[in-house]
């Protein structure tokens, strides 16, 4: 083959592609890391093989999240279906595909919240791409039994769908005598409309329902929503 027809980036990355068979495992994880942060598509065979490898295997998220080619986001889901949940493989995969934007993927991190809903990162990585969608499920789960994570876990999930639908249900959830659950619906709110009732944070979230319900009746039809990924800053309840 012709060396000059060689993409530049493959001869470029090629003495680190070396160095992942080096006999310093040292050298042999900088390398993998690298490669994976820089993730060049020249290389994406290489990088698709990280997840069969115990000692690249951490690396192969971000792999395959750099590379968001066809291929690798396929290897992503099926990292997710292989992988333990709780491990650090697992939970970066449900991040990246929830950050794809791909509704392909939702059935997949549904699933996969449904199964470990005492996990908050499922849960919210479901909700934020599947949103309007994984409204029901959320309120299925704010019913839970398990009070101190399944429950609290949806409600605030509820804040990452960037679903209309979503607020009265959190503004109801202001009155809950649960402390938890109150705050975790008042977080929410304050994700999905960028508003805040008080800026004085000794406030209970019980003593904020009136003004939420108010301001919900009054503009909830036209108020912007956000999604979960939006930054700005909090407005003023009027």
């Amino acid at each position: 083959m012709d060396e000059s027809a060689v993409p530049v980036d493959r001869k470029a990355f090629q003495p680190w592609v070396d160095q992942l068979q080096s006999t310093d495992p040292m050298k042999r994880l900088e390398a993998g890391r690298l490669l994976a942060s820089l993730a060049p598509q020249s290389l994406e065979d290489t990088l698709l093989a990280f997840s069969d490898n115990v000692e690249f295997k951490k690396f192969a998220p971000l792999a395959f999240h750099r590379l968001n080619s066809p291929r690798s986001m396929t290897a992503m889901a099926d990292m997710l279906k292989k992988t333990q949940s709780g491990t650090y493989e697992h939970m970066k995969s449900a991040d990246y595909l929830a950050e794809s934007g791909d509704p392909q993927w939702f059935p997949l991190l549904l699933e996969v919240a449904q199964k470990n809903s005492r996990i908050s990162n499922y849960v919210d990585d479901a909700a934020e791409l599947g949103g309007d969608k994984m409204l029901p499920t959320l309120i299925a789960l704010a019913h839970s039994p398990d009070n101190e994570f399944t429950r609290v876990n949806a409600i605030s999930a509820m804040g990452h769908t960037g679903s209309r639908a979503a607020v009265p249900v959190l503004v109801d959830l202001l009155k809950n005598q649960n402390s938890q659950i109150a705050d975790r619906a008042r977080y929410g709110l304050r994700l999905l409309t960028h508003r805040t009732a008080s800026d004085d944070q000794s406030e209970s979230p019980q003593s904020q329902y009136l003004k939420w319900a108010q301001w919900w009746a009054r503009e909830g039809a036209s108020a912007r929503i956000y999604q979960a990924a939006e930054c700005g800053s909090l407005t003023l309840l009027q």
